[in-house]
């Protein structure tokens, strides 16, 4: 429990789909965070049109934007919707976040790891079913036993999902 740091009372709040006040709290500041990400996107987005369109009458300014208008309007038009498509799916990909949905796997545990930035970091993973969890550090992934049964608790919020508690299916001598 100490190294994904949830209580007992967490662990018997989430076996009955509920969020315990501590729970409540560390899901609403990921959603501020998904908030202010979708925010700054939205920012970026609208910065970068204006920027363009700047630019653009900058180079022509004896006539205004001249036969190039219908070029930068269908620019424009293109790199809005590639952002409103990233934007959309950021905000459909934190719908389980936003609702508190409690998600439940049982599988055994397969761990890995992957080296970052030629090598000076290091990501965790455990994948448990068919659900690849992010550890935030290397004691999560050290406490977990490769081939080992667990349930896990969590908030869907692709792509590393938020663990609330898990716990060991089979005989072992393990303390979270």
């Amino acid at each position: 429990m100490d190294s994904f740091g949830f209580t007992q009372d967490d662990l018997l709040a989430n076996r009955e789909n509920k969020l315990t006040p501590r729970q409540q709290k560390l899901v609403t500041s990921y959603i501020k965070i998904a908030a202010v990400s979708t925010r700054l996107a939205v920012v970026a987005c609208v910065g970068t049109v204006l920027l363009y369109f700047g630019i653009g009458y900058a180079m022509r300014p004896e006539n205004g934007f001249g036969q190039a208008l219908p070029y930068l309007i269908f620019a424009a038009a293109l790199f809005v919707g590639i952002f409103a498509f990233f934007i959309m799916l950021g905000f459909s990909k934190s719908r389980q976040l936003r609702e508190r949905q409690i998600s439940t796997i049982t599988g055994t545990a397969n761990r890995s790891t992957k080296k970052l930035n030629y090598g000076r970091w290091t990501a965790y993973y455990v994948m448990i079913g068919n659900i690849k969890f992010q550890l935030q550090s290397q004691d999560q992934f050290d406490i977990l036993q490769d081939n080992a049964q667990y349930r896990v608790f969590y908030i869907q919020y692709p792509p590393a999902h938020i663990i609330l508690s898990l716990e060991p299916l089979a005989a072992t001598n393990q303390t979270f």
